[in-house]
C-alpha cells in the first residue's frame, strides 16, 4: 500500500510501505478521508511530537473509512491452521495487544463493509481513568498517528473497539473531523462549559478547532457567539462558522472593553483554542464574574494565571484534553439532527501524492482533508 511517512530529518515522503498486520480484535480499514490536524502541522514544522512517538511515523488521526477485514475475536482462539494476520514483510506489529484493547469503551458490532470512524485514543482499559470513562486521560493510552501508524495512508489497522459507525448521511471528509476537530471543543464545552441559552460565548483563535468551537457553541444553544483572531483574513471564516461578532486582536484593552460591552458585563464562557500565556491572560480580562475559561490549546511556552484576579472574580479555569468516544457519538447524533454541519469546516481536499500542499502555511479557511482515493 501507499502512505505518507514523516521523519524530522527527511520530512514527508510518499511511497509504498508494507501492509499492516491484522491481529485478533482488530479491523483493517480502507481510509476514505483523514483530516490534517494542527498538531500534525506543528510536528512537521519541528515542534516536539507526543511522548512515545517513534520516527519514521505515519501521521493522521482524524480518520473515516470502510472495514475491509476483521481479525478473530479476542475472546476466541483462532481456528487451527488459520492465520489471523495479513502478511507484513517487516514482521512487526503496531502495538502490543495488552495496550490496544480498551476495556471500558463500549464495543460496536462491526461487519466487513461498514462505514466507520476511528476514535484516535486507544486506552489501556484498566486504569482508574479508564474505569471512570475518562479514556482521554489514560496515562497508558496510545495515540493513533503518533505511537501507532495513522491515517495518511491507504489502509490502517486499529482495535475494533475504537470504531464508530458512520451514518451514510454524513460524508467521509466531514465525518472524519468529528473525531478531533469537533470532539475536542465539544468535550470542553459540554463537560466544563455547560452552555445555557442565556450564555455569551467567546472563542479565542480561528484555526480549525476554533471554527469548530464556534459552530458547536451555536449548535449547543448559546445566546450569542463571538470570536477573537489575530488574522484579518479569518474574519469571514469565523462569521461563516456562526460568529456574530469578530474582533481582530491588536489592542487588548480595547477589544476586552468591547467584548464586555457586547456581552453585558463579560463572556459567560471563553473557549481558548490557543493556550498561550497571552491568550489565557487575555481571556481573563473579559470573562464575566463567575464565568468559565476553558483552555484546549497547548501553545508553546508557559502560561501564568492571575490567581488573585481569578479568585476575586470566582472564575472557573479548566484545562480540557481530547475527548471520549461518547463525545463523538453525541456529535454524530447532533449532526444527524441537523443542528451541526461538520462539512462547513472542510476546506480543500488533497490526494496522498499532494499531501505536502496540505502542510503549507494556511491561506485558506477550513480544515484540509487527505483523501487517499482522490486522483
Amino acid at each position: 500500500m501507499r502512505a505518507a511517512v514523516f521523519h524530522p530529518d527527511t520530512g514527508i515522503t510518499v511511497g509504498p510501505v508494507p501492509e499492516p498486520i491484522l491481529q485478533p480484535g482488530e479491523a483493517l480499514i480502507a481510509i476514505e478521508a483523514c483530516g490534517v490536524c494542527g498538531s500534525d502541522k506543528q510536528v512537521v514544522a519541528g515542534e516536539p511530537a507526543p511522548k512515545g512517538t517513534v520516527f519514521p511515523v505515519i501521521l493522521g488521526h482524524e480518520i473515516a473509512g470502510r472495514i475491509v477485514a476483521l481479525g478473530d475475536p479476542l475472546d476466541l482462539p483462532a481456528p487451527e491452521g488459520k492465520s489471523a494476520t495479513i502478511h507484513d514483510t517487516r514482521g512487526q506489529r503496531d502495538a502490543p495487544a495488552d495496550r490496544t484493547s480498551p476495556g471500558h469503551i463500549t464495543p460496536v458490532r462491526s461487519t466487513i463493509g461498514d462505514e466507520v470512524l476511528v476514535f484516535p485514543f486507544i486506552p489501556c482499559g484498566t486504569c482508574r481513568q479508564c474505569e471512570r470513562g475518562s479514556e482521554n486521560l489514560c496515562t497508558r493510552q496510545i495515540l493513533v498517528g503518533y505511537q501507532r501508524s495513522g491515517g495518511y495512508a491507504e489502509r490502517i489497522v486499529v482495535p475494533s473497539k475504537v470504531l464508530l459507525k458512520r451514518p451514510p448521511s454524513i460524508p467521509a471528509a466531514a465525518a472524519a473531523l468529528l473525531v478531533d476537530a469537533f470532539a475536542t471543543p465539544f468535550h470542553a464545552l459540554s463537560n466544563h462549559g455547560g452552555i445555557q441559552d442565556t450564555d455569551y460565548v467567546i472563542v479565542i483563535g480561528t484555526g480549525g478547532t476554533g471554527l469548530a468551537g464556534l459552530m458547536l457553541a451555536k449548535a449547543m444553544g448559546s445566546r450569542s457567539v463571538g470570536a477573537v483572531t489575530r488574522r484579518d483574513s479569518a474574519s469571514d471564516a469565523a462569521i461563516n462558522a456562526g460568529a456574530e461578532m469578530v474582533w481582530v486582536h491588536r489592542d487588548e484593552r480595547r477589544v476586552a472593553r468591547e467584548i464586555r460591552r457586547w456581552s453585558e458585563g463579560g463572556a459567560d464562557i471563553v473557549l481558548d483554542t490557543v493556550g498561550s500565556r497571552e491568550s489565557v491572560e487575555f481571556g481573563l480580562s473579559f470573562v464575566r464574574p463567575g464565568g468559565r475559561l476553558c483552555v484546549i490549546g497547548m501553545g508553546p511556552g508557559e502560561a501564568s494565571v492571575l490567581i488573585a484576579k481569578a479568585v476575586r472574580l470566582a472564575v472557573t479555569i479548566a484545562g480540557s484534553f481530547g475527548s471520549t468516544k461518547r463525545d463523538v457519538e453525541q456529535l454524530i447524533a447532533l449532526t444527524e439532527s441537523g443542528r451541526l454541519n461538520p462539512g462547513r469546516l472542510v476546506g480543500e481536499t488533497f490526494s496522498l501524492q499532494q499531501i505536502k500542499q496540505a502542510f503549507l502555511p494556511n491561506t485558506l479557511s477550513g480544515r484540509a482533508v487527505i483523501v487517499p482515493g482522490q486522483a
